[in-house]
């Protein structure tokens, strides 16, 4: 899919296109779900979660930018908010705690850690001052989770200039972000 069609998905779902949101779904349960499993041994308790994250998905879809990244980013939010909830509503807040304390680790090693709102707001200005390929380079590499060979091969440009392109971008962003780092 091309980067303006895959946009052009973005937005039809975050337009409340059903049929767009449907595709989604089917692509992004078996992740959700496979997530959730680690953390909920339960499989109706498992498939309960993961609804329920696409239903406050959906129900604030409106709310968020329409790119692939911003999308990913607050399906997995949502899904780690439902499953600390499911621990919070157990009856022994003992067991409550232990099995939140074992998330939170967990998530700390796969997960990185997500800046206050303040950080997050100077972070993403900072990124919107970015300048052409730096600015696409480094958005593939860090929101979209691409290798520098994959990058180099979509923006038809060799992995050193990557490597050059988000050197640069990185500069920008400490630069910009001095004051927190």
């Amino acid at each position: 899919m091309t980067k303006t069609a895959l946009n052009h998905f973005w937005i039809r779902i975050k337009n409340k296109d059903k049929r767009a949101f449907g595709i989604f779904y089917e692509a992004y349960y078996p992740k959700l779900y496979s997530k959730s499993s680690r953390f909920i041994g339960d499989v109706q308790v498992c498939q309960d979660v993961v609804q329920e994250t696409f239903i406050a998905f959906w129900n604030k879809v409106d709310q968020i930018q329409a790119e692939k990244p911003f999308m990913e980013a607050y399906m997995w939010q949502i899904l780690r908010f439902k499953i600390a909830s499911h621990y919070r509503n157990k009856k022994d807040p003992k067991l409550y705690l232990e099995d939140y304390l074992d998330i939170i680790d967990q998530e700390v090693d796969t997960v990185t850690v997500e800046f206050n709102e303040d950080l997050s707001n100077r972070v993403n200005d900072a990124i919107k001052k970015l300048k052409g390929k730096a600015k696409e380079s480094f958005i593939m590499s860090r929101r979209m989770g691409l290798t520098y060979k994959e990058i180099a091969k979509e923006m038809r440009i060799s992995k050193k200039t990557v490597e050059y392109h988000i050197s640069n971008a990185l500069q920008t962003l400490r630069d910009e972000l001095k004051d927190f780092l």
